[in-house]
């Protein structure tokens, strides 16, 4: 059941349904469309089987948002580390408030780490940065990698770090684009570790929200 569903969404993701005006632009207009189509399959299966379902409900979603430096007022709750190469200069690439948005309309009800500040000021302490990263990369129940390389504004060294720490973990899932420069080495790694790959953002935290789901079980 779960490979239908995400073998489903895989599909759902190439219609272009530009629905939905909201802060991102036109490119998130279809983004979103594709993650309400998304959404809209699984509840209409229930996403069940004998052990799991899927349990965000329109009513009851709430998502605590975690910035670097600051702590979950529920640790215990259901969570998605967004780890991937983060912006340093205004004008870098940040793909974090697509993601954001896309797990608000998928339902997504627990914490979310965003290890980026969140007044967009870096802190000089670089290792206490680290030190945060760190820390909530392992309390997190899944981590959502998500990497749009770009090798001059975003190369994602630290995240190609973070992504050999993890790989043998059994809690993440692996996003780029299809056009990602340097990927092919780390995309070998998740086979070998069988980790989900996708070149899809919308897909890639929808399966992040199946792990989470299995880790409760």
């Amino acid at each position: 059941m779960q490979n239908f569903v995400l073998h489903f969404a895989h599909s759902l993701v190439v219609i272009e349904v530009g629905i939905w005006d909201i802060e991102f632009g036109k490119r998130n207009q279809l983004r979103r469309g594709r993650a309400e189509l998304v959404f809209a399959f699984l509840r209409a299966i229930h996403y069940t089987s004998s052990r799991t379902k899927f349990v965000n409900k329109d009513k009851e979603s709430t998502v605590e948002i975690v910035y670097a430096h600051e702590d979950p007022q529920s640790p215990g709750a259901s969570s998605i580390f967004l780890a991937g190469p983060s912006p340093r200069n205004a004008d870098d690439y940040n793909w974090r408030p697509e993601a954001l948005g896309i797990l608000s309309i998928l339902r997504f009800r627990g914490t979310v780490y965003v290890p980026l500040p969140r007044d967009g000021n870096w802190l000089a302490d670089y290792e206490a940065q680290v030190d945060w990263e760190l820390r909530f990369l392992h309390m997190s129940m899944v981590i959502a990698f998500w990497i749009p390389r770009e090798l001059t504004t975003l190369p994602g060294f630290t995240t190609n770090v973070e992504f050999g720490m993890f790989v043998a973990s059994g809690k993440i899932v692996l996003g780029y684009p299809a056009a990602a420069p340097k990927m092919r080495y780390l995309a070998h790694l998740a086979r070998l570790y069988n980790v989900p790959v996708h070149n899809d953002l919308t897909v890639t935290l929808a399966q992040a929200l199946v792990k989470t789901q299995e880790a409760k079980r």
